[in-house]
């Protein structure tokens, strides 16, 4: 069995250990024998295709009950998913990612660094008088959320995620990200990169405090004086710090800590970017990264990786669908992305084995391009046999649903292409959602 399906599949039928009253919001709830139980209303998002909410739901009973005839209303799913806390599919997701890393560590690294990425994208939810409650927009703007991730820029693997209203601070978001990684794994090397909209000082400093590098493109602005006065492309800049530089901070022991210190050491180094269109500008580039660890060609490189996080919210979106949602009441809404994530994730493992099947069964060809998986395609494949991995009760029986599953996967491949050269709609301006909830799943 490859490595990685195998540790999928084993995280998978283990799946149990979550099905826990603990996610519960009310204690009397799943106390009588019903239709659905506790363990089937949790699975019920991982199991979503795509279809109607009322198709899903005698879908989902025809296969947890083997009966043809079975049939349970979506109102009454529904109403047992509203019992369920999100964060049950939250801890899936990130128990599955540091599992994974704790287990393949050196496979999944460069230079024995952990490189992740920090961004979000706006989230087009269902337009409706309840959800703009739950998520407020301006009076006459369609209803959004955003979603905050942290992301391996190598890998495409999510460690960290975070739905709220749009307004909220990327920043702030991204702080939290940095400590629930940095808590979830306290001896790992990390790199973190970010755009240019994450210039804060607050954010400098944390990575600092938590001993955590990083490296972000800066705007024209941040900073602009002190690297007009560099010698070179690629040099250490003494940052003094000032009451002007530290009053802003809103944690008050970071502030604190930093009002004692005099100067901090930070990294400039300006490097040519070439766009999509072909078109060559510089970008100016900070971090923590040292000169003797990383040369100003690595420092690009890494700034280059940071578009798998792009690369993630387009799979979700376009793939997942995770617009096309499940309900209209917050707590759904979380739900259906936070599993959306756990599946990603998922997909992701099975897709790496299975392109390694494929460069393996080309190596000695002498081919034109390069091919990988299609991830449309591989995603039907696991959604088709997820149900049956998560009960599949033998070692003998799992080997022989991923054999098959790496089999099916191989059957339909894509070009291998750079992911920069495709740039991800993500305007929002648009006042009509993907997903209408009066033409879909409803």
């Amino acid at each position: 069995m490859c490595k990685f399906n195998s540790f999928g599949s084993n995280f998978l039928v283990n799946i149990d250990k979550y099905v826990n009253r603990k996610y519960l919001n009310n204690d009397k709830s799943f106390t009588r024998t019903r239709k659905l139980s506790l363990r089937d209303t949790i699975l019920y998002p991982l199991l979503q295709e795509g279809h109607t909410n009322s198709r899903e739901a005698n879908n989902y009973m025809k296969l947890i009950t083997g009966d043809d005839f079975a049939m349970i209303s979506q109102q009454a799913i529904g109403e047992k998913r509203g019992f369920i806390n999100p964060e049950v599919y939250e801890d899936m997701y990130r128990d599955y990612v540091d599992d994974l890393y704790n287990q393949f560590y050196p496979d999944l690294t460069l230079k024995d660094y952990m490189i992740l990425a920090g961004d979000t994208t706006v989230i087009k939810v269902p337009n409706v008088s309840k959800t703009k409650e739950e998520f407020p927009v301006a009076e006459g703007k369609p209803a959004r959320a955003r979603l905050s991730t942290y992301s391996d820029a190598i890998t495409g693997f999510v460690f960290d995620a975070k739905i709220v209203e749009k307004k909220s601070s990327e920043v702030y978001l991204a702080i939290e990200h940095l400590k629930n990684v940095k808590k979830r794994h306290p001896k790992r090397k990390i790199i973190t990169t970010y755009d240019r909209g994450y210039n804060s000082f607050e954010l400098i400093f944390k990575h600092i405090e938590l001993g955590v590098d990083f490296l972000m493109r800066l705007n024209d602005y941040t900073l602009h004086k002190e690297i007009e006065q560099l010698d070179s492309d690629d040099e250490i800049l003494r940052l003094y710090l000032n009451n002007n530089r530290t009053k802003l901070i809103k944690d008050k022991e970071l502030r604190e800590k930093f009002e004692k210190e005099r100067y901090i050491d930070l990294r400039v180094t300006k490097v040519e970017i070439t766009n999509p269109k072909g078109e060559t500008y510089t970008e100016t580039l900070l971090s923590t990264l040292k000169m003797d660890l990383f040369s100003k060609h690595d420092l690009k490189e890494l700034y280059n990786l940071r578009w798998t996080i792009e690369t993630d919210y387009d799979r979700l979106k376009n793939i997942l669908e995770m617009e096309n949602f499940t309900g209209q009441r917050r707590i759904i809404i979380e739900q259906d992305i936070y599993s959306k994530i756990f599946l990603l994730n998922l997909l992701l493992t099975f897709k790496k084995d299975a392109d390694k099947e494929i460069q393996e069964k080309r190596k000695n060809k002498k081919l034109k391009h390069e091919y990988q998986g299609n991830m449309n395609h591989m995603l039907g494949v696991q959604q088709t046999f997820l149900y049956k991995l998560i009960n599949s009760e033998t070692i003998e029986e799992r080997q022989e649903i991923t054999n098959h599953m790496m089999t099916l996967a191989n059957q339909r491949l894509v070009l291998k292409k750079d992911p920069r050269k495709k740039n991800p709609e993500r305007h929002t301006g648009d006042t009509e959602t993907k997903y209408q909830s009066n033409n879909r799943r409803s």
